[in-house]
């Protein structure tokens, strides 16, 4: 059972109106509820300045306690509420943005860039985003495989947009597919692919180069390309 469940079985047993279904209590429970979580951040806050943990402890869990005992009395089931906001807080790369407008672009890129964010353009939408890349997502990949493998991995990375660069930068073979009959850049480092076909086929392209460049898979490209169209 968790703390918000202890806390709705300590209401009902106490016959403290529980509600099941979120909505707005009574005038009178809503003022109720307010002040009792305004008490508990006095008592924080005076524990804070005199500088007791101990008292910082009490009223933290306080806080906690008549918070959720204001998700029973609004009938908001606050355990789920707090793993939709950890699957957010989670989910910590970046928030795609569909942009039509050049002013409203660099309006946006200078107030990302004055909260310490960064607004990088993809294929079809801009990436509001704060200080990761995709390259991060390599890392993590490379570091789990290391560990059960006990090997060193090799990274191959694909993309064809700017959002894809740190990304292809940290990949040990990295492959640009040509998008709108170009590549979005040339890459300063060894060991880049650059697909003559642009997608869907230069996906397909790239990988297979991929493959042969390190030697896993022989495997003839102008075939597959034929196939497909």
């Amino acid at each position: 059972m968790s703390n918000f469940e202890d806390v709705k079985k300590f209401m009902k047993t106490f016959g403290q109106k529980v509600i099941t279904k979120p909505q707005f209590p009574d005038e009178k429970t809503m003022n109720l509820r307010f002040d009792l979580i305004k008490e508990e951040l006095n008592e924080l806050e005076l524990a804070m300045k005199e500088r007791d943990l101990k008292e910082v402890a009490d009223a933290l869990t306080d806080i906690l306690y008549v918070t959720y005992g204001a998700g029973c009395a609004y009938g908001i089931d606050l355990d789920k509420c707090f793993k939709e906001v950890q699957r957010a807080k989670a989910r910590k790369y970046s928030l795609p943005l569909l942009i039509k407008d050049s002013k409203c672009h660099e309006e946006l890129s200078e107030a990302a860039k004055k909260n310490g964010l960064r607004l990088i353009k993809g294929g079809r939408f801009h990436h509001l985003q704060g200080d990761c890349d995709k390259s991060d997502g390599i890392k993590i990949i490379y570091d789990l495989l290391r560990e059960v493998r006990q090997t060193k991995p090799i990274t191959v990375a694909i993309g064809d947009s700017e959002n894809d660069r740190d990304m292809l930068l940290h990949a040990d073979v990295a492959v640009v597919v040509k998008r709108a009959g170009k590549h979005f850049a040339v890459l300063e480092r060894d060991n880049v692919i650059y697909t003559d076909d642009k997608a869907p086929l230069g996906w397909v392209e790239g990988v297979v180069r991929a493959l042969r460049y390190l030697g896993l898979e022989d495997i003839k490209w102008e075939t597959i390309s034929k196939q497909g169209g």
